[in-house]
């Protein structure tokens, strides 16, 4: 029998000191050419998705995509990120990760809410695609892909792994031919066939632990949490900085300065239109006031006093 002679297993070009989340980016991307990624493909495909809803006109007045705009390079990596993340704190509902009620003050998790609005997140997640709806076959039709939604990142994923591992002798990746009883027209059963139940994860951490030749070694999880940190980046600076001008601080000094609805169901005269039987006052200054232009003309008239 001819002995097997073939080049060393395991990770190609990928040196001891790459960091994770480069490591990681290297899986995902096509190397032959280095513009097409999942990143990218993502990007592109949500972005025309959405526009092709929008276009059709039959959004309900409350719709996310009412307040949309297009989707960037970083924004798309934080969606990613917070995926990645919420596999490792686990929550029972997507909303649950964004809590901000005081009684759940325990479960809290303001990482989200610092790089994503949920809205957002839920705006993406609903508009997420892979593919060019409208390239489409119908299934009658005998180019039909079945992986058609995927298909784009399936290509440029299987790419990347054959380019950076290099498998053993036996290794042999065919997707219809595996130990799966389910009902999928992509599968088929083969109860005789030989296929070991471990077989070979080509992922970004074997690529690290096989090439790591340092003293200090990541565990998964810590592995799990450097890319999830390192594809964030500033994102999160850039998207959650809030500028108040100096009226609205002003106005918001203690926490009284807030339009309450006078007990016990008693009304005032607005000291500012002077419209009679109002339901809504400034606690801290004792006066009857309408919400919103009334309001905020009385403090501000206020607030110029106290300056003089």
């Amino acid at each position: 029998m001819q002995q097997f002679r073939g080049n060393r297993l395991g990770p190609v070009d990928i040196r001891p000191d790459d960091k994770p989340h480069e490591i990681f980016l290297s899986m995902v991307t096509d190397p032959e050419n280095v513009e097409i990624d999942v990143v990218n493909v993502l990007l592109q495909e949500t972005n025309r998705y959405a526009e092709h809803r929008i276009s059709m006109g039959n959004l309900k007045p409350r719709s996310r995509l009412q307040m949309w705009r297009p989707v960037c390079n970083e924004e798309t990596k934080a969606f990613i990120e917070l995926l990645l993340l919420m596999g490792i704190i686990q929550k029972p509902t997507l909303a649950s990760y964004w809590e901000t009620q005081d009684k759940l003050w325990l479960r809290r998790t303001p990482s989200f809410r610092s790089v994503m609005a949920r809205d957002r997140f839920l705006a993406i997640l609903s508009n997420l695609h892979a593919s060019n709806n409208q390239k489409e076959l119908p299934r009658d039709h005998p180019p039909y892909d079945p992986m058609h939604k995927v298909r784009p990142v399936i290509e440029v994923c299987n790419t990347a792994f054959r380019k950076n591992y290099r498998l053993g002798r036996d290794m042999y990746v065919d997707e219809r031919i595996v130990e799966f009883k389910g009902r999928h027209n992509i599968v088929q059963h083969i109860s005789k066939k030989k296929i070991s139940s471990v077989g070979s994860q080509v992922n970004a951490y074997i690529c690290h632990k096989r090439s790591f030749l340092l003293g200090k070694k990541l565990t998964h999880l810590q592995f799990h949490q450097e890319i999830v940190t390192c594809l964030v980046g500033e994102y999160k600076i850039q998207s959650r900085v809030f500028v108040r001008n100096g009226e609205e601080m002003g106005l918001r000094a203690t926490p009284e300065h807030f339009l309450f609805e006078i007990p016990r169901g008693k009304r005032k005269k607005c000291v500012s239109c002077h419209k009679r039987k109002v339901r809504t006052w400034s606690k801290q200054c004792r006066e009857g006031l309408c919400l919103g232009k009334c309001f905020k003309d009385y403090h501000k008239h206020k607030q110029r006093e106290h300056e003089e």
